[in-house]
């Protein structure tokens, strides 16, 4: 916790930190999924990400992000099963997200050496536990929607 010699400001997230935010989230869903763990094996896959960002920056839109892998030719697999996910993260502070997934937080502090004060700026990384607890995302299984977008039919 901030000593109290010890300013720290919730700067808002960088692009970097969102991603970093995105990407702990993502992971720590799909590691609850049954189709992420060892066990199934796929002899051929193709996959569909897609993030849509919601920020309060006038400049930019709402923000659509898709990502495609085996050449963007979902549902050419024979026999295709759809498996949906979506991760909803709700509203969350800049630095609860910080110390959340482990990033450091820019923090300030005045120190005296040889009668003199200065301040300096340094990241520190907080413990989790020292951070009240992250909101919960939620994560929906939307595999039939999905399945119909993309005209699988799913068994």
């Amino acid at each position: 916790m901030p000593l109290s010699t010890e300013t720290i400001k919730n700067t808002a997230l960088n692009g970097e930190e969102l991603k970093e935010l995105v990407m702990f989230r993502v992971k720590e869903a799909l590691d609850q999924d049954w189709l992420f763990k060892k066990g199934p094996i796929y002899p051929e896959v193709a996959f569909e990400v897609q993030v849509t960002v919601h920020m309060r920056n006038p400049i930019l839109p709402k923000r659509v992000i898709v990502s495609k892998e085996n050449g963007g030719r979902l549902g050419e697999i024979k026999d295709t099963t759809v498996r949906g996910l979506k991760i909803t993260q709700p509203k969350i502070s800049p630095n609860i997200a910080r110390v959340g997934v482990g990033m450091p937080i820019t923090v300030t502090r005045k120190v005296e050496s040889d009668g003199q004060r200065r301040i300096v700026e340094e990241p520190v990384k907080y413990s989790r536990e020292d951070c009240p607890e992250m909101p919960k995302v939620e994560v929906l299984d939307n595999s039939a929607e999905e399945s119909a977008r993309l005209g699988v039919e799913n068994v």
